[in-house]
C-alpha cells in the first residue's frame, strides 16, 4: 500500500508513514516520523533555540482495529534540548495521552 493513502487511512496529520513494518494475520505495524522537523519548549514556548539531541527507542501504540486487524503505530522518542531555558524533552504527539493509548478520533 502506499504510503500517502496509509496517512489517509491512519488520519493522523502530525506524522506521515515511513513504512508499513509487519503484516500478520490479526496486526499492522506502521512506522511512522513527526512531518515538522522541531517541537515548541514546554516550558518557555520558544521554537528558535530548540535543538534535536537525539532518540529513545520507539514508542508502540495501538491505534485501533481497520478490515478485521490490529493496527499498531510505531512513533520515535526524538528528544529535544532548549538552548535558552536549559530545559530537555522529548517529542509530544497530541494524539497520544499520557497512557500510551491513541486518543478516539471522533
Amino acid at each position: 500500500m502506499h504510503n500517502q493513502y496509509t496517512d489517509l487511512l491512519l488520519d493522523l496529520p502530525e506524522v506521515k508513514t515511513e513504512k508499513v513494518l509487519e503484516v500478520g494475520e490479526q496486526t499492522l505495524h506502521v512506522e511512522v516520523s513527526p512531518v515538522a522537523h522541531k517541537q515548541a519548549c514546554p516550558q518557555c514556548r520558544s521554537l528558535d533555540f530548540v535543538i534535536r539531541k537525539g532518540s529513545n527507542p520507539a514508542r508502540t501504540i495501538r491505534h485501533g482495529e481497520a478490515f478485521g486487524k490490529s493496527i499498531y503505530v510505531r512513533v520515535p522518542a526524538i528528544r529535544l534540548f532548549c538552548k535558552q531555558c536549559q530545559c530537555g524533552f522529548v517529542w509530544q504527539y497530541t494524539f497520544v495521552d499520557s497512557g500510551e493509548t491513541l486518543q478516539p478520533r471522533l
